[in-house]
């Protein structure tokens, strides 16, 4: 699911909420991250193939894993043991923005960020999530900055 629009102006933000009641055993995923929608064809968009995925930068939450694909769909880096994982809830707000003057993604999970993900990505990219569960639905909630939680 792509959003309308980009990260731009006031939409540096945006979360979403996942209610997952009954995963597919062993295939279920839950990936949020921005993509250049121009680079997309409409029948990519039902695609579990990265080279489907062309310009994007992902989370894959259940793995802590980063992934980002280049212009040309294929997977240019990886980087295993970001955020934490969300496998053991049926709910969970996850949320995403960019800052376009660092130039940087950076993920949050229940309101808590988990740090920057990537550097050097370019403006004009859409937040998008990708998942797959047998029973559940997603919902945008705002695009409104999170209040941050402090953990001591």
């Amino acid at each position: 699911m792509f959003c309308k629009y980009p990260f731009e102006g006031e939409r540096l933000y945006i979360e979403f909420k996942i209610i997952m009641s009954v995963p597919v055993r062993g295939k279920s995923s839950l990936f949020i991250g921005a993509v250049d929608k121009t680079k997309y064809r409409q029948e990519q968009l039902v695609s579990t193939f990265w080279k489907d995925s062309p310009s994007s930068f992902y989370w894959d939450i259940w793995n802590c894993k980063l992934i980002k694909i280049d212009e040309n769909g294929i997977q240019t880096g990886v980087a295993i043991g970001y955020g934490c994982g969300c496998q053991e809830t049926e709910e969970v707000t996850i949320g995403i923005s960019y800052d376009p003057k660092s130039m940087t993604i950076s993920y949050y999970k229940n309101g808590a960020s988990q740090g920057i993900a990537f550097h050097n990505v370019p403006r004009g990219l859409y937040p998008a999530i990708d998942l797959w569960f047998e029973t559940g639905h997603a919902e945008i909630l705002s695009n409104i900055q999170p209040v941050l939680k402090e953990y001591l």
